[in-house]
C-alpha cells in the first residue's frame, strides 16, 4: 500500500509568511493595515519605542507579514521584537513583560 503524504488543511496552503528586520520594507503593509490594530502597534507608538527603549533591553525588531496567497494582499501584520531573557531568546510582543 502505497502511503500519501499527509495534506495540509486548505487554511494553511491559504496563506504565506514573511519575516523581516527593516521597518522600511514593510512600511506599506504596515500603513495599510495599522488602522486595524491596537495603538501599540502602530508606527507613531512603535518605530520611537524601537529607537529608544528596545536597545536599553536588547531587544530588535521582528516584522511578520501574513498575506493572501493567490492576490498576495497583507492580512495581518505582527510588530514583534526579540530579545534575551533568562538565557533564551524569546520572540515577544514589543511591551517587554508589561
Amino acid at each position: 500500500m502505497n502511503a500519501s503524504p499527509p495534506l495540509r488543511p486548505a487554511s494553511a496552503r491559504a496563506f504565506t509568511v514573511e519575516v523581516s528586520f527593516d521597518s522600511a520594507e514593510v512600511s506599506s503593509q504596515w500603513a495599510e493595515l495599522e488602522k486595524c490594530g491596537t495603538p501599540f502597534q502602530t508606527r507613531a507608538w512603535l518605530l520611537p519605542w524601537r529607537r529608544i527603549v528596545a536597545p536599553k533591553f536588547g531587544a530588535t525588531p521582528i516584522y511578520v507579514t501574513v498575506r493572501d496567497r493567490p492576490t498576495r494582499r497583507a492580512v495581518m501584520f505582527f510588530p514583534l521584537c526579540r530579545r534575551r531573557w533568562r538565557g533564551l531568546a524569546t520572540i515577544e510582543f514589543p511591551d517587554l513583560d508589561l
